[in-house]
Protein backbone atom coordinates (compact mmCIF):
# COMPACT_ATOMS: atom_id res chain seq x y z
CA UNK A 1 0.00 0.00 0.00
CA UNK A 2 1.74 3.33 -0.65
CA UNK A 3 1.52 6.44 1.26
CA UNK A 4 0.35 9.83 -0.75
CA UNK A 5 1.63 13.08 0.94
CA UNK A 6 0.24 16.51 0.15
CA UNK A 7 2.52 19.51 1.20
CA UNK A 8 1.27 23.20 0.81
CA UNK A 9 4.41 24.99 -0.15
CA UNK A 10 4.28 28.95 0.30
CA UNK A 11 5.37 30.65 -2.78
CA UNK A 12 8.98 31.03 -3.32
CA UNK A 13 9.48 34.66 -2.80
CA UNK A 14 7.05 34.67 0.63
CA UNK A 15 9.71 31.51 1.33
CA UNK A 16 13.02 33.42 0.45
CA UNK A 17 11.55 36.64 2.49
CA UNK A 18 11.06 34.63 5.60
CA UNK A 19 14.14 33.16 5.78
CA UNK A 20 15.61 36.63 5.44
CA UNK A 21 13.56 37.88 8.55
CA UNK A 22 14.08 34.80 10.33
CA UNK A 23 18.27 36.13 10.18
CA UNK A 24 18.11 39.75 10.14
CA UNK A 25 15.38 40.00 13.45
CA UNK A 26 17.74 38.99 16.54
CA UNK A 27 19.87 41.50 15.05
CA UNK A 28 17.02 43.95 14.81
CA UNK A 29 15.18 43.52 18.49
CA UNK A 30 18.89 42.74 20.41
CA UNK A 31 18.55 46.55 21.29
CA UNK A 32 15.80 47.91 24.44
CA UNK A 33 13.25 50.01 22.60
CA UNK A 34 12.20 53.23 24.43
CA UNK A 35 8.22 52.86 23.87
CA UNK A 36 7.46 55.83 26.51
CA UNK A 37 7.55 58.22 23.46
CA UNK A 38 4.32 56.22 22.30
CA UNK A 39 2.38 56.62 25.14
CA UNK A 40 -1.07 59.03 24.75
CA UNK A 41 -0.11 62.65 25.34
CA UNK A 42 -2.83 65.38 25.77
CA UNK A 43 -2.56 68.43 23.29
CA UNK A 44 -1.14 71.70 24.31
CA UNK A 45 -3.32 74.43 24.73
CA UNK A 46 -3.63 76.39 21.91
CA UNK A 47 -2.98 80.31 22.87
CA UNK A 48 -7.10 81.33 22.10
CA UNK A 49 -7.72 78.23 24.41
CA UNK A 50 -4.94 79.65 27.15
CA UNK A 51 -6.30 82.86 27.22
CA UNK A 52 -9.85 81.86 27.77
CA UNK A 53 -8.63 79.83 30.68
CA UNK A 54 -6.92 83.45 32.11
CA UNK A 55 -9.93 85.40 31.38
CA UNK A 56 -12.20 82.68 33.38
CA UNK A 57 -10.86 83.47 36.40
CA UNK A 58 -10.88 87.16 36.16
CA UNK A 59 -13.11 89.02 38.15
CA UNK A 60 -15.76 90.73 35.98
CA UNK A 61 -14.59 88.56 33.09
CA UNK A 62 -15.28 85.21 34.02
CA UNK A 63 -17.72 82.13 34.66
CA UNK A 64 -19.75 84.86 37.08
CA UNK A 65 -19.92 87.58 34.49
CA UNK A 66 -22.99 86.40 33.08
CA UNK A 67 -24.71 86.83 36.46
CA UNK A 68 -25.40 90.60 36.14
CA UNK A 69 -27.58 90.17 32.66
CA UNK A 70 -29.66 87.13 34.44
CA UNK A 71 -30.61 89.26 37.10
CA UNK A 72 -31.29 92.05 34.85
CA UNK A 73 -33.57 89.35 33.21
CA UNK A 74 -35.59 87.96 36.03
CA UNK A 75 -38.62 90.35 35.73
CA UNK A 76 -39.02 89.13 32.30
CA UNK A 77 -39.13 85.44 33.66
CA UNK A 78 -41.63 83.55 35.17
CA UNK A 79 -45.52 82.93 34.23
CA UNK A 80 -47.22 85.93 34.51
CA UNK A 81 -44.06 87.82 33.23
CA UNK A 82 -46.11 88.61 29.71
CA UNK A 83 -48.87 90.58 31.68
CA UNK A 84 -46.44 93.39 31.77
CA UNK A 85 -46.84 93.71 28.07
CA UNK A 86 -49.89 93.35 27.41
CA UNK A 87 -52.72 96.22 27.05
CA UNK A 88 -55.52 96.25 29.25
CA UNK A 89 -58.46 96.02 26.87
CA UNK A 90 -57.02 92.70 25.90
CA UNK A 91 -58.16 90.95 28.81
CA UNK A 92 -61.82 92.74 28.43
CA UNK A 93 -61.54 91.45 24.67
CA UNK A 94 -60.59 87.96 25.94
CA UNK A 95 -62.93 87.58 28.46
CA UNK A 96 -65.90 88.43 25.99
CA UNK A 97 -64.92 86.35 23.36
CA UNK A 98 -64.90 83.32 25.90
CA UNK A 99 -67.67 83.93 27.24
CA UNK A 100 -69.71 84.19 24.22
CA UNK A 101 -67.87 80.67 23.48
CA UNK A 102 -69.07 79.10 26.29
CA UNK A 103 -72.71 80.11 25.44
CA UNK A 104 -72.59 79.15 22.04
CA UNK A 105 -70.84 75.49 23.20
CA UNK A 106 -74.11 75.22 26.31
CA UNK A 107 -76.38 75.80 23.21
CA UNK A 108 -74.85 73.13 21.11
CA UNK A 109 -74.38 70.99 23.99
CA UNK A 110 -78.20 71.00 24.66
CA UNK A 111 -79.05 70.07 21.16
CA UNK A 112 -77.60 66.42 21.68
CA UNK A 113 -79.65 65.76 24.52
CA UNK A 114 -83.01 67.30 22.81
CA UNK A 115 -81.99 64.65 19.74
CA UNK A 116 -81.29 62.18 22.41
CA UNK A 117 -84.86 62.95 23.45
CA UNK A 118 -86.70 62.69 20.48
CA UNK A 119 -84.88 59.76 19.64
CA UNK A 120 -86.40 58.10 23.03
CA UNK A 121 -82.72 57.47 24.15
CA UNK A 122 -82.61 60.38 26.49
CA UNK A 123 -79.77 58.78 29.50
CA UNK A 124 -78.42 56.39 27.56
CA UNK A 125 -75.08 55.27 26.58
CA UNK A 126 -74.96 57.05 23.08
CA UNK A 127 -76.14 60.19 24.40
CA UNK A 128 -73.57 60.03 27.04
CA UNK A 129 -70.35 59.18 24.98
CA UNK A 130 -72.20 62.35 22.59
CA UNK A 131 -71.76 64.38 25.43
CA UNK A 132 -68.34 63.47 26.09
CA UNK A 133 -67.08 63.64 22.38
CA UNK A 134 -68.96 66.91 22.37
CA UNK A 135 -67.05 68.16 25.49
CA UNK A 136 -63.51 67.02 24.48
CA UNK A 137 -63.59 68.60 21.43
CA UNK A 138 -65.43 71.94 22.65
CA UNK A 139 -62.75 71.77 25.77
CA UNK A 140 -59.88 72.07 22.81
CA UNK A 141 -61.05 74.73 20.61
CA UNK A 142 -61.63 76.68 23.95
CA UNK A 143 -58.13 75.76 24.68
CA UNK A 144 -56.78 76.62 21.16
CA UNK A 145 -58.53 80.25 22.01
CA UNK A 146 -57.15 80.68 24.94
CA UNK A 147 -53.85 80.43 23.62
CA UNK A 148 -54.43 82.52 20.45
Amino acid sequence: MAITETRNLPAPFIQSLGEYYGKELPALTKDKMDVAQWAPQVAAQDPYQADAYTLAGETGKGIGAFEQYLTAAEPYAGPDAYKQFMSPYQQQVIDATMTSFDKQAAMQRRGISDKALQAGAYGGARMGVAESEYDAASDMNRALMESQ
